[in-house]
């Protein structure tokens, strides 16, 4: 990791930079410069660590992230990690041997991540062993199934059929009256969790069981998003939950299935703000 990480000039000309809130500009310059940053601009940073060492909230944190709202940056919320897009241009680094060595060396301790399908479309001569870890057609499908038959669904803004992973968030847009963009951010959640096995009608159950218990509450409906619904340790306990005003059997909850799903709901939310 570099001791300097000198920022250029022109950096608070940039029209993307003139055009972010204070707090938005503190967000980027930190994740530009803090001393995790290194060749491949791919590194580990929790949102909870983004927090302590800016003093911005959690919550802004992630809304940022997750909304896309910094140029040329991509954070992993499944395994926290960030992507400075242009880092390569701005701090080229050393030899280049040397420095293509230590990127390699970067992948392999970290290729879970889809940030290095990114990295490897934009710089396609670096790594060596590069391995695309998301789901594809060429890849098997979850529990042996087949592709859907066309036509699907198509994406108005590239006139492309949309995968299984942008129709779940087509679902989840059209239930909780929400505009998420079909962005690696948001995907890739939903994407992990195919990969697990879980099938579309798994996801699209989870989808309608949280919106149906958190779109009154205006505290949890801010969590009704693709990062929470599809985290991969919420995701098994809300297919199993049951409908709201049933403890599972079909009976009106007592006072004691009341309190035991409060106490549920006060777990994820102080669980979901750690992410």
């Amino acid at each position: 990791m570099a001791k300097y990480n000198p920022v250029a000039t022109i950096f608070w000309g940039d029209k993307d930079v003139e055009d972010l809130p204070p707090n938005g500009k503190l967000l980027l310059l930190f994740l530009i410069t803090n001393h995790r940053i290194n060749n491949s601009g791919i590194y580990e940073i929790t949102i909870k660590k983004i927090s302590q060492e800016t003093g911005l909230t959690v919550e802004f944190a992630t809304n940022f992230l997750e909304k896309n709202k910094l140029k040329n940056i991509t954070y992993d919320f499944e395994n926290s990690m960030v992507f400075v897009h242009n880092r390569r241009i701005y701090s080229p680094g050393g030899k280049p041997e040397n420095v293509e060595k230590g990127i390699n060396q970067e992948y392999k301790v970290s290729s879970k991540s889809f940030l290095w399908k990114l990295f490897n479309d934009l710089y396609p001569a670096i790594l060596k062993d590069f391995v695309n870890r998301c789901p594809t057609v060429a890849q098997p499908l979850p529990n042996r199934s087949i592709p859907l038959p066309l036509p699907l669904p198509i994406d108005l803004n590239n006139n492309k059929p949309l995968k299984i992973e942008g129709e779940i968030l087509e679902t989840l847009n059209q239930v909780a009256g929400k505009n998420y963009k079909p962005t690696d951010a948001n995907l890739n959640f939903i994407k992990a969790r195919l990969a697990e096995g879980y099938t579309q009608e798994d996801c699209e159950a989870v989808i309608k069981n949280r919106v149906a218990y958190w779109k009154d509450d205006a505290k949890m409906a801010e969590f009704i998003r693709p990062a929470t619904l599809f985290c991969k340790k919420n995701f098994p306990g809300y297919l199993n939950a049951p409908p709201p005003g049933s403890n599972g059997n079909g009976r009106k909850k007592t006072k004691m299935d009341l309190a035991i799903e409060k106490l549920q709901r006060q777990e994820a939310e102080n669980e979901n703000r750690k992410v």
